[in-house]
């Protein structure tokens, strides 16, 4: 499930930094990529087989998630402390 997180928090980084960047086209297919990593990462939350196409309930999932596993939903401020546990972990500390 990490991975799917990872997956889906830098898709949604991605997506953050080409819109600053005015990409709109590359933004909006990041976002497509984004919703789906959401849909899949909400059903593994959820332990359903949800298929449908409400967007604003996987993201209120994933962000629900986050909260209360990092106690925010920035993405960029999570892959830094996902990255940093690693870091720690293969120090062995």
């Amino acid at each position: 499930m990490e991975k799917k997180l990872i997956e889906c928090l830098t898709l949604r980084s991605l997506k953050q930094d080409l819109a600053q960047m005015q990409k709109w086209d590359d933004a909006a297919r990041t976002r497509e990529a984004e919703r789906i990593s959401a849909r899949e990462l909400h059903n593994m939350l959820s332990r359903s087989s949800d298929d449908g196409h409400d967007w604003e309930a996987y993201e209120k999932s994933v962000k629900e998630y986050c909260e209360k596993k990092f106690g925010t939903h920035d993405a960029k401020s999570i892959l830094k402390i996902i990255d940093r546990h690693e870091k720690l972990k293969k120090l062995g500390i």
